[in-house]
């Protein structure tokens, strides 16, 4: 295999881990969004928050991980 074919492939599979990573994001951020809208007391508000900014961290954490096993 030329050495920039195995080059370009990596690119890409990296572009397409970002991609699913920023997607995951968007969706994670849509549901926090819409039970931010439904929720009634701030409390509520606030788990919320919470549960997202974990949902992220969870998010971040598996990606790190990821680009540390190649």
């Amino acid at each position: 295999m030329p050495k920039h074919t195995k080059k370009r492939s990596t690119i890409k599979r990296r572009h397409r881990r970002m991609k699913e990573h920023a997607e995951a994001i968007q969706m994670k951020a849509i549901v926090a969004n819409m039970e931010m809208n439904a929720a009634l007391t701030t409390e509520q508000q606030a788990q919320i928050g919470q549960d997202f900014i974990a949902d992220i961290m969870e998010l971040s954490e598996r990606e790190s991980k990821q680009k540390a096993a190649y």
